[in-house]
């Protein structure tokens, strides 16, 4: 009796302890352009303590009850990356799940990006459990998905200022309702889209995004998209969780073709509200 609740004490510490995990790590890291999620699973055991086959019940050694364990892990992560995957806004409001609903050739497409891209790393937690990171970059969901990058010319302003060289746009959009989504684009306050998927290199959108999203400006001036000069500039509104920006720093962001060649490079970062 005194090694059974021992060992029920363990894997209650255990179970704790993986609750906080999963917090902490589960979810969409936009800065870093991938989603990660934790996959915890903790060994079966009978009334006794004694480790159990997960289908037949019957006792088995603690190492293949680990195994069993280290398996579940991983595909409960793979369930918790299918489920934050079909919830990812695309553009305009339009999820995943939504193109899954309506394209069988892209969810054959998303079936094999889950079966060949994810990477996992798996190792014990504690004594009666186990766990899998599981990872997979937002390149490869665009890479998946029906979008077309035509690589059309930026539009011209009437006004153009004397041309400053800028690495890249960093736009505080706190407090406009702007959420991060695969497909971002930037306004102009009559409406018209003056960055978005269709002008720039395809290349630089599945590498790096096409727009970071980050949550303070310590972190904007940091990532690697931001450069030694970026315009920082605020928005003055949204359009369908996009931001808009003030003509004049339109016409400044546009001003040179080094600029421009920027910009074709999704060198774009959003600072926005955390959601908790």
């Amino acid at each position: 009796m005194k090694k059974y609740i021992i060992f029920q004490l363990i894997v209650l510490t255990a179970f704790l302890y993986a609750g906080a995990s999963e917090k902490e790590v589960d979810g969409a890291r936009w800065s870093e352009y991938k989603i990660r999620v934790i996959g915890e699973s903790h060994i079966r055991v009978n009334s006794d303590g004694r480790p159990i086959d997960e289908l037949s019940g019957e006792p088995i050694s603690l190492n293949e009850a680990r195994i069993q364990a280290r398996k579940r892990s991983r595909l409960i992560a793979v369930e918790k990356i299918s489920r934050l995957l079909g919830k990812l806004t695309i553009e305009n409001g339009k999820t995943i799940n939504t193109v899954l609903d309506e394209d069988m050739q892209t969810k054959n497409k998303i079936a094999m990006m889950l079966k060949n891209e994810v990477s996992y790393r798996e190792s014990p937690a504690g004594f009666s459990s186990s766990h899998c990171i599981a990872e997979l970059s937002m390149g490869s969901i665009l890479q998946s998905l029906p979008l077309t990058y035509p690589e059309e010319s930026f539009p011209v302003p009437s006004a153009i200022p004397i041309a400053t060289a800028y690495t890249s746009l960093i736009i505080d959009a706190r407090g406009l309702e702007v959420s991060p989504m695969l497909s971002p684009a930037v306004y102009a306050g009559d409406g018209l889209e003056i960055y978005n998927r269709y002008f720039v290199d395809p290349a630089f959108a599945v590498r790096t995004g096409i727009a970071a999203y980050v949550h303070t400006e310590k972190e904007a001036l940091k990532h690697p998209k931001a450069g030694s000069h970026p315009l920082f500039t605020a928005a003055i509104g949204n359009v369908k969780s996009n931001p808009i920006i003030s003509t004049r720093d339109i016409r400044r962001i546009l001003s040179s073709p080094g600029n421009i060649m920027e910009l074709k490079k999704c060198r774009v970062i959003f600072i926005v509200d955390r959601v908790d």
